[in-house]
């Protein structure tokens, strides 16, 4: 015990001093940083009403010519990646398996675009909508921001619309050429019945991405919390911003937790 107890403390003085030095090195980047939000606060301040048009009319009008950008893109380029999946499983021999992995990279294609694009175009529609204040309020940009709102609502039903029927036909092209799979599209418990349909290496494959996606929303909230303290320092953002990301994270560490926790015999991971 008393060797073990020595091994652990050479360790912890190996990499101590190197997290002194980190923790120095943030102490004078945050030096950096608050006089940087300083002169950031007083120009702010100098930029008054340029600023505030920015805010209120030209980021959501750009957001929503970037929404429009991106569901038309996927009604372009869905339908395209959906043929050529089912050209090659027509054309190509599925019991070989260089074929089937080649046809199963592109399915994958498919799920990628349809969940990555879902994601920016709710967060393009929720910036865009913003401008629903200038409807409430009758300001001058009335029209536009009428316009932008209903247009940036319209895009993600379409947007929405896509990702049901493209998933929905890759997840049954699936079940056709694997009877074990079970689960629809329309169920809520979806991915709960999917996973229990599957076989122990996919449900490792499947762990052990969920896991880096973890460690990914970990280290991205606290970047965003930095984010979220400079930008209530400013002005720019306020207290919601910190509170939003706080819960976000609390949720992502309590979820882990308890998963952990219900593993039986195998006890608490605990990972920050």
């Amino acid at each position: 015990m008393s060797e073990r107890k020595e091994e652990i403390r050479k360790e912890d003085k190996k990499w101590g001093w190197k997290f002194g030095l980190i923790l120095l090195a943030s102490g004078i980047g945050g030096g950096f940083l608050g006089g940087g939000v300083g002169w950031l606060t007083d120009w702010l301040s100098e930029g008054g009403e340029g600023l505030a048009w920015v805010a209120e009319v030209a980021v959501p009008v750009v957001s929503a010519v970037l929404l429009a950008v991106v569901v038309l893109g996927n009604l372009i380029a869905l339908p395209i990646l959906w043929g050529r999946c089912k050209k090659l499983a027509r054309t190509e021999e599925l019991e070989d398996e260089t074929v089937w992995e080649k046809l199963d990279r592109r399915l994958n294609v498919i799920l990628a675009v349809t969940s990555l694009s879902i994601c920016v175009v709710m967060t393009l529609m929720g910036v865009a909508v913003s401008g629903f204040r200038s409807i409430l309020y009758g300001r001058d940009d009335l029209i536009l921001s009428m316009a932008v709102t209903f247009g940036a609502v319209l895009g993600l039903f379409t947007e929405l619309a896509l990702v049901l029927i493209f998933q929905r036909l890759v997840v049954n092209f699936y079940k056709e050429h694997n009877p074990e799979k079970r689960g629809s599209v329309y169920q809520m418990n979806f991915n709960k019945v999917w996973l229990k349909s599957c076989d122990e290496a996919e449900k490792l494959h499947i762990y052990r991405a969920g896991y880096t996606a973890y460690r990914v929303g970990y280290y991205t909230c606290l970047a965003l919390w930095l984010v979220g303290v400079l930008g209530a320092m400013t002005g720019l953002l306020n207290w919601a911003t910190i509170l939003f990301v706080g819960i976000i994270w609390a949720a992502m560490q309590a979820g882990y937790l308890i998963a952990a926790a219900k593993q039986k015999g195998d006890g608490i991971n605990i990972t920050i």
